[in-house]
Order: C-alpha cells, then structure tokens, then sequence
C-alpha cells in the first residue's frame, strides 16, 4: 500500500494469534504483524506489537529491543462507527531519536 500525501496508511487485518515458536523450550510468539517498509532501493521490516498481550515481555524481539519495545505497541483508537472490534495507530518513524526499531 501506499501513503498518502502526509505519510498516513491505513489497512483491514484480521487480528493475529500467538504462536509457538520454540516447542522445545515453550517459548511462544505473542501476536504480532510484520511490516515491511520500501523506499527506492531500501527495505525496511519491523512489527507491530498488541498491547497487554502476555507473551510480550518473554518475546527476543521485545528484550532486544530494550525500552524502544513500547514504541513498537499500537495504541488502541477510537473506531468511531466503523464495523470492526478494534483499531490501532501505530506511527512508523524511520531515524532519529524516537525510531521505530527494525529487523
């Protein structure tokens, strides 16, 4: 998808499970949605987190990422009267301070 003109994106997902991804230790992903960011020859991949999910604190990409890891949640937004059960704003900064932290 493209932005448009003030950098805005916008799209419809079905929200998506945890999963196990270490059988052998019961290490499991929490939910989560990749993104994958292109700008002329640069590509960009990073993850949107859900808030309050329990398997975020125990997640490799949430320990690797430190305090950055919040910047990484979407934040839960009005629907206004739009027919679905939950939005998200999630702000995708590339450089400086407050970047999103990618792959």
């Amino acid at each position: 998808m493209l932005t448009d003109d003030e950098g805005r994106y916008r799209f419809w997902a079905i929200s998506p499970g945890a999963y196990l991804a270490r059988p052998d230790i019961g290490r499991w992903r929490p939910k989560h949605i990749h993104m994958s960011i292109s700008g002329g020859s640069s590509r960009l991949i990073t993850q949107m987190y859900f808030p309050d999910e329990p398997n975020n604190a125990t997640d490799p990409m949430a320990i690797l990422m430190g305090d950055a890891f919040e910047r990484n949640i979407g934040v839960p937004c009005d629907i206004g009267d739009a027919d679905v059960e939950q939005a998200f704003d999630f702000d995708i900064v590339v450089g400086g301070r407050n970047a999103t932290f990618f792959e």
